[in-house]
């Protein structure tokens, strides 16, 4: 089977020994007319011609039934385009408030002023804290310490408290980068997650700051939750040039969780966090995203493709497995018709597969659903068990 979804016309092959049920998408737009080897068979009801017994469809597809065996071609004609994807808005609970770029490890009297964390200031094996009466407890998870340097002069450094005095310690937590140091730590490449447990609720305001110390090109995602119910709670923030420090900075009213992820170089890298007043009453956001898709895989590659491609490539992927799984197994070797559509509430694309008897070691009456996601799904009367795709 072969179809070209733009010029609408499609070849098909049926071995002997089968029938099957063919699915022609709407693609969003009208079916006018679907013309079966030569003669028209579907114009909006059905028109007999022969190896083909009937026709029906719903709000995706036309559907051709009884295909007998042969090689046969089809063209279809539509009406209208396909609607072009609108990016909806996405509502998150919590106050991005903004970057900043120009502070660097000079943070007193700026951030902080209700209480901080020095992240591996004291030594690699703990912070300096001074938390403030709200903040219950603050944990990391896949983390390993490092202290660049324990005595310098470089602003970039976070000093040791508010007086923005000298000299200064360039420490931090930062994500496992696989290196030789690391190769026993079963979390290395996994994000760095720092949970900030609060009493109740209470609007506070809390600042991260990174700072690419070592010039080795780190680009960093930061993802941040609701702690309790794992909600995302504010846009995904992408850092990329931050040798000279940089800070993201959030308001919200309850305990949170932050996940921090390398993109590029060597980790990712949290120097500090510091809390300050929640002023003024929370207001929930509505904001599109910046642009980028991260699709964490919990690798943050950035995807930039546009919707209706990806619903072509989608069709044309799923298709085409589902033909090549029921030409090869489940059918024994003979050869099922596919048809394919969007599962209801517009969930995962499924192609679905039927036989309906046939040669030596086929399924009759079976049925089977391959969905774009990437899982397998016997139908009621399948032999053959559910495996992935």
């Amino acid at each position: 089977m072969s179809i070209n979804v733009d010029s609408g016309e499609m070849s098909m092959s049926a071995p002997v020994g089968t029938t099957g049920r063919l699915g022609i998408p709407k693609m969003e737009k009208t079916i006018n007319s679907v013309t079966f080897d030569n003669v028209v068979v579907w114009d909006g009801v059905f028109h007999s011609a022969n190896g083909v017994g009937g026709a029906d469809e719903d709000s995706d597809f036309v559907y051709l039934n009884k295909i007998q065996p042969g090689t046969h071609a089809l063209s279809v004609k539509y009406s209208g385009t396909t609607p072009g994807y609108v990016e909806p808005l996405e509502h998150y609970d919590v106050d991005f408030i903004k970057k900043d770029s120009v502070t660097g490890g000079s943070w007193g009297a700026k951030y902080g002023t209700e209480g901080y964390v020095l992240c591996s200031y004291s030594n690699t094996a703990s912070d300096v804290r001074v938390l403030p009466s709200y903040v219950n407890s603050i944990d990391y998870s896949k983390h390993h310490s490092i202290q660049w340097t324990n005595q310098t002069s470089d602003l970039r450094a976070l000093s040791p408290d508010k007086s923005n005095g000298v000299p200064r310690k360039a420490a931090c937590v930062y994500t496992g980068n696989g290196g030789p140091t690391d190769i026993l730590r079963s979390w290395n490449g996994q994000p760095l997650t720092v949970t900030i447990e609060v009493n109740g609720t209470r609007s506070y305001q809390v600042a991260l700051y990174f700072v690419d110390w070592d010039r080795l090109g780190r680009s960093i995602a930061v993802e941040m939750f609701d702690a309790k119910t794992l909600k995302m709670v504010a846009p995904v923030q992408v850092i990329k040039e931050h040798v000279a420090g940089r800070y993201l900075i959030y308001k919200y009213d309850k305990s949170v969780k932050f996940r921090i992820q390398q993109i590029r170089g060597a980790n990712a890298a949290l120097g500090g966090i510091f809390f300050d007043p929640g002023a003024g009453r929370r207001r929930e956001i509505t904001r599109m995203p910046e642009g980028v898709k991260q699709r964490m895989n919990l690798s943050a590659n950035l995807l930039h493709t546009t919707r209706r491609n990806e619903r072509h490539e989608e069709q044309r992927r799923t298709y085409d497995k589902a033909k090549d799984y029921a030409s090869t197994s489940m059918f024994g070797g003979t050869h099922a018709l596919a048809s394919w559509r969007r599962d209801s509430g517009g969930g995962d694309l499924a192609a679905t597969v039927f036989g309906q008897g046939g040669g030596s070691g086929s399924v009759p009456n079976a049925a089977a659903r391959f969905c774009s996601s990437g899982r397998f799904h016997p139908g009621p009367d399948s032999a053959a068990g559910g495996i992935p795709v």
